[in-house]
């Protein structure tokens, strides 16, 4: 015979769980915010896109401007006498350690080329391209298309002109690039424009040029 449970002693607290509703409730917010996560996800996503599309876009339509711009801001001159630069309103020929195509900036001939395409729109309207060659490549590369035609200008400290073509070792003082009336590029040699002899060389006695 058991012995009589005493009065007033404490008794086990009831164990209790979610209820079915509950689990229903948790699950459905569940849900919801999964939802609404991954529609903001999706969005973020495609926001980069559009924005890493529109920024490769820019960064080329802006290469070919960097590439010209550095090849003549980087021209050479190491003879005062000698002719290394020669400019047209087609062709414009310079000595640059700011090859596009050569990584390791070695100075060489840089020949920029503007040339009508034989190939023709609905309207026959030409088709021209800038186009730059190197000493290490054998063909033209192509950076640019125009639909009117284009030309050099050169800068001679007064005035621009469609001719640059020195006696002496000499750079324009700028070079530009107009297409359809307006300038598409212009840059600057970073050095003198003017190759020559250091005020100091006659103390130590005559010096030719090789």
């Amino acid at each position: 015979m058991g012995r009589p449970a005493l009065a007033g002693a404490p008794t086990k607290p009831k164990q209790g769980g979610f209820t079915l509703i509950e689990m229903l409730v948790v699950m459905v917010i569940l849900a919801l915010t999964t939802s609404l996560l991954t529609q903001g996800l999706s969005t973020t996503w495609r926001s980069f896109e559009r924005l890493s599309a529109r920024d490769l876009i820019s960064s080329s339509a802006q290469l070919p401007l960097a590439w010209f711009e550095h090849s003549v801001a980087a021209a050479v001159l190491y003879h005062p006498y000698k002719v290394l630069v020669r400019g047209e309103a087609h062709s414009f020929k310079l000595f640059t350690f700011a090859s596009p195509d050569d990584i390791k900036q070695i100075p060489q001939r840089v020949i920029w080329r503007i040339a009508a395409d034989i190939q023709y729109n609905r309207d026959q309207t030409a088709k021209w391209s800038l186009a730059f060659q190197s000493e290490t490549s054998s063909q033209f590369t192509l950076v640019a298309n125009f639909l009117t035609e284009p030309q050099f200008e050169y800068w001679d400290g007064s005035s621009w002109m469609t001719d640059f073509l020195p006696t002496d070792g000499r750079l324009p003082n700028a070079v530009r690039i107009i297409a359809d009336g307006k300038v598409w590029a212009i840059a600057k040699p970073g050095r003198p424009a003017m190759a020559d002899i250091p005020a100091e060389m006659p103390i130590f006695g005559a010096y030719e040029y090789q």
